[in-house]
């Protein structure tokens, strides 16, 4: 529940802080909470690739509270099995009014979202990413992505139709025996086409 999220984040915050983890430099510290409640839903925070179709759940607490490597081994990316590199560096969201000294990225998973920032630099670590977004290394995981969804698409397709073919029965009237057939100048032979069948002129 959206009202629940702030009190688990906090307790969250505080444990993260207790234990020693990374909270940001001070003049740009990690986001108690980003505010992606409208995102959450069963618990989980919906991520959906545009124009993919596809959505992934992620952990309510994704970029929260502390420097973290909050993309490793979450899909359709850094799932794979041979991930890119920003997938294990530690980042998190930042507040862009309250962000000095340390470059920011506006989030490019939620782009609706327009001012959710993201920091690997307050954390200590490199910018992989906005290379990789950037460069060939997108185009070549996207298509790999793209790719298995149309596969996937593709066979459920073949599915479908191989469920359609093995039920469907086609029944072909006899017309050889034609009662009602009125002379058609086109056939060139009498017809009713009151029925269906097959039947085909002489001339073919």
């Amino acid at each position: 529940h959206p009202s629940m999220a702030r009190p688990v984040l906090l307790y969250v915050l505080l444990a993260a802080s207790a234990s020693g983890a990374p909270i940001g430099i001070s003049t740009c510290p990690c986001l108690e909470w980003a505010d992606l409640s409208t995102y959450v839903v069963g618990g989980y925070l919906k991520y959906e690739p545009a124009g993919s179709g596809a959505s992934y759940q992620y952990p309510a607490s994704y970029g929260n509270t502390h420097c973290k490597a909050h993309d490793e081994g979450l899909p359709p990316i850094c799932s794979d099995s041979n991930p890119p590199s920003w997938c294990t560096s530690q980042w998190c969201w930042v507040d862009y009014m309250n962000c000095v000294g340390a470059t920011m990225l506006r989030s490019v998973f939620f782009p609706s979202e327009t001012n959710l920032y993201f920091s690997y630099d307050t954390c200590g670590s490199a910018d992989t990413f906005s290379s990789w977004s950037s460069g060939t290394g997108v185009a070549s995981d996207l298509c790999n992505v793209i790719g298995g969804y149309l596969a996937n698409t593709r066979l459920q397709i073949e599915d479908a139709h191989s469920n359609i073919v093995a039920n469907e029965k086609c029944v072909v009237t006899d017309q050889c025996s034609c009662l009602e057939c009125v002379f058609n100048s086109f056939w060139m032979q009498n017809v009713d086409f009151a029925d269906v069948g097959s039947w085909f002129p002489n001339s073919i």
